[in-house]
């Protein structure tokens, strides 16, 4: 049992590190994804940035970073101990468990940390000193709550829940082929992780569009 906490532990913290490090380097790809799906901005990459520069300045690249850095660092801890605790109850089903896994982080964690960032997200669309903006995350959390409740966290949290889902599935289940597949070539890990990446998110983006 001790054993067991330790491993269990340490998977954590690998998996909150590891989302500390994921946030501050795709924070400013993930404001300008959510402002084009919005249709805040021009729709191409580097020209939505560059709206969002001139507006709010290099700052506004990282709005939303608060709920941004929570959500990714407990996710990534959350969702590891999740599937391991699934793959012990199911082994060899890998697809299921990741499921499983996305389904409790988003009920967890992400449903309500989504909803904050996409509120700051939103406020990129007005001038930097909009009267309706909110001076930080909490406050906008604190406007939420009082306007819509504890559950106004929770707006959204169907199709949040069946992105999650069908990503960790997508990625459990493709790093494991992938990472077999790619056995014995040097840097197998992070290739394998790479191309997960692109097909959990060409997979999944139909979902978050509808999401956001």
């Amino acid at each position: 049992m001790p054993q067991l906490t330790n491993e269990r532990n340490k998977t954590m913290v690998a998996g909150a590190t590891a989302g500390v490090a994921e946030a501050l380097a795709t924070m400013p790809f993930e404001v300008t994804k959510n402002r084009i799906q919005m249709g805040h901005g021009p729709p191409a990459i580097l020209l939505n940035a560059r709206d969002t520069v001139a507006k709010k300045g290099v700052r506004g690249l990282y709005y939303g970073l608060q709920p941004q850095l929570l959500q990714v660092s407990a996710k990534s801890s959350l969702r590891f101990v999740a599937f391991e605790t699934y793959q012990r109850m199911l082994p060899g089903s890998t697809f299921t468990c990741g499921m499983l896994a996305g389904l409790t982080e988003a009920l967890v964690l992400v449903a309500p940390t989504e909803r904050l960032k996409i509120l700051r997200t939103a406020e990129l669309r007005a001038g930097a000193h909009s009267a309706g903006a909110s001076s930080s995350v909490f406050h906008a959390a604190g406007a939420l709550v009082r306007e819509q409740g504890v559950a106004g966290l929770w707006h959204g949290a169907a199709p949040t829940a069946a992105r999650q889902m069908l990503a960790n599935g997508l990625r459990f289940f493709f790093y494991d082929h992938f990472k077999a597949a790619l056995k014995g070539v040097p840097g197998s890990a992070a290739i394998a992780g790479g191309m997960t990446g692109v097909v959990s998110v060409v997979l999944t983006n139909p979902v978050d569009v509808v999401k956001t």
